[in-house]
């Protein structure tokens, strides 16, 4: 074969990889269980090139041409030389040189900033993902027993730290510790703590087997407790369907508040299931009173909605006049911002946000953190973002980047 003819196979291998990893974050992405807004992300590795979705882009509308070819060299560097003062400083220094790796022009636009992983992770194809279901273990507070009874070494637990450079780390450690006590490979699919999914492989065929099978022996072991609980919170029927007529008023009224005080919001009323669920349950109500559980939560909702008590005995109109204006203040005085979600006990749950794809979304990843949380309780208890954790993430630049890039993508 001549140099043009083999280098043209390899063009074509390499045009055949990054469409296989593009249909794989589109499957993913396009399912709900697996992926809200911009969140996950997926990779492909070939003749030293890192192909990476870019921040703030859905994996449900990922194209071939979408994913951001990367040299690999200098980014292996970088996560062998990164220094302490690189992790603390919310890994600027990763993005930086990720960027002068890109080997096409791209503008701002940058990769995901869970770069260094996908480097470190000694397979072709890597798929990250934000399973809901998955997440009940992952945001559990004995989530690492629960995992190894589930799996036993068939999956590698990973404890929670900063994304970037942190959690590269992190990974990296959790490998080689594995390895060096079990004397034989680290497990493509690990569990990390708060956070979510990665599955690896060679074959994009067995990043979707084994992403099903976690979900299945998860959802399936939720579902027997579930059977099998009695508690109070566990069993306890919503009540029947909440007043349309308060809702209403209760969207006009939050919506004019919240518009007053900033930009103009669009707010969106949820009814469903869950959120009547959510509304209705003294678990319900420690859940949305007791901190954010994941990072999405955090970039996608805030991480303090606003819990409204709703007074007995008072008339529409005046509840939605002063009720929800002291709420307002007291939130604002309590945590120097506005809710962008406000859960109604009893009622249901209202999500506002500058636009109405925004607040959809914003509704469905609470709604997501709700299940979460609902079943990590199932299995022992949640685990909520500790303070620094959440900070950290409230504050991080480039989760404010992924934000921005999806709110534009929406518009």
């Amino acid at each position: 074969m001549s140099e043009g003819a083999r280098q043209g196979a390899g063009s074509q291998t390499r045009t055949r990889l990054v469409e296989r990893a593009a249909k794989l974050a589109r499957t993913f992405g396009h399912d709900p269980e697996f992926s809200r807004g911009g969140g996950g992300n997926v990779s492909v590795k070939t003749d030293g090139v890192l192909y990476i979705k870019p921040s703030g882009v859905g994996l449900g509308s990922l194209s071939a041409g979408d994913l951001m070819p990367l040299d690999l060299e200098p980014l292996a560097r970088l996560l062998g030389e990164g220094s302490d003062e690189h992790a603390a400083s919310g890994s600027e220094a990763v993005m930086s040189v990720a960027m002068a790796a890109r080997l096409r022009p791209s503008g701002d636009q940058r990769p995901s900033v869970e770069v260094l992983f996908h480097v470190l992770i000694p397979r072709r194809f890597v798929l990250h993902t934000h399973p809901t279901i998955v997440n009940a273990v992952c945001c559990a507070v004995d989530g690492v027993r629960v995992a190894h009874d589930l799996f036993g070494d068939a999956v590698l637990w990973v404890p929670y730290v900063n994304p970037g450079l942190p959690l590269a780390r992190a990974i990296r450690e959790a490998r080689m510790s594995f390895e060096q006590q079990r004397s034989k490979p680290a497990p493509d699919v690990l569990l990390l703590q708060s956070h979510g999914l990665i599955a690896a492989g060679d074959e994009a065929s067995a990043i979707s087997t084994a992403s099903w099978r976690v979900v299945g022996r998860i959802r399936g072991h939720l579902a027997g407790l579930e059977r099998g609980a009695n508690g109070a919170d566990s069993a306890a029927a919503p009540p029947g369907a909440p007043s349309r007529e308060l809702a209403e008023k209760l969207e006009s009224a939050l919506r004019t508040s919240l518009s007053r005080r900033s930009e103009p919001k669009v707010v969106v009323f949820d009814a469903s299931p869950d959120a009547v669920r959510v509304a209705t349950l003294e678990l319900g109500r420690r859940l949305v009173l007791g901190g954010p559980i994941t990072p999405d939560q955090i970039v996608y909702t805030g991480s303090w909605p606003l819990w409204l008590e709703m007074p007995e005995h008072m008339e529409a109109l005046r509840l939605t006049r002063w009720v929800v204006d002291a709420a307002l203040v007291r939130h604002f005085e309590a945590h120097h911002v506005l809710p962008t979600i406000v859960v109604a006990a009893g009622l249901g749950l209202f999500a506002a946000a500058d636009s109405a794809r925004e607040a959809e979304t914003a509704r469905d990843v609470y709604l997501d953190a709700i299940r979460i949380g609902f079943g990590a309780s199932l299995l022992g208890g949640v685990r909520a973002l500790e303070p620094d954790e959440r900070r950290f993430i409230e504050e991080w630049e480039a989760e404010a980047y992924r934000r921005g890039v999806a709110a534009a993508g929406a518009g």
